[in-house]
């Protein structure tokens, strides 16, 4: 049997709410029920980054395999619904947030994602990793690839 390969753009411009904190709709139940691998791609149009922050993606798809390691005190990793890091093409005028699908390591999925109201957030490389990044994008797409196992 082929494995098929479903491909996922969510663009900020569409969505609802803030750029660093936009939420989406799809229905999930479009794509079969059974595991992948999950890869994306990320483009921000230019802007001028001042911050020179790590800037991480989070959008929850029901991944449970993926943990943040907290500091020796916790004695916890946290589940958390990471999907990858950002690169910075530098600071100042004209600079733009990237990545490509080789970037970042695939997340497993067990099976499609159950929520179809879905949440991107683009926070620092922070203690609890929920500081925006800031200045935010003002614009970008996502582009998420879901590969069956």
């Amino acid at each position: 049997m082929v494995k098929q390969i479903y491909n996922f753009i969510f663009n900020s411009e569409i969505g609802t709410g803030a750029t660093i904190n936009e939420s989406f709709f799809f229905d999930w139940s479009r794509i079969p029920d059974v595991p992948y691998t999950a890869t994306f791609m990320f483009l921000s149009c230019s802007s001028t980054l001042t911050n020179t922050a790590i800037s991480n993606v989070f959008m929850d798809l029901g991944q449970s395999n993926t943990f943040i390691a907290m500091p020796t005190s916790a004695r916890l990793a946290q589940q958390s619904n990471y999907l990858g890091s950002l690169r910075s093409s530098g600071t100042g005028n004209y600079n733009f947030l990237y990545t490509n699908e080789l970037d970042n390591p695939p997340i497993y999925l067990n099976g499609r994602p159950r929520s179809n109201n879905i949440s991107i957030s683009i926070n620092q490389n922070g203690v609890n990793q929920t500081t925006p990044v800031g200045p935010e994008p003002v614009k970008y797409t996502l582009s998420l690839c879901l590969r069956e196992c």
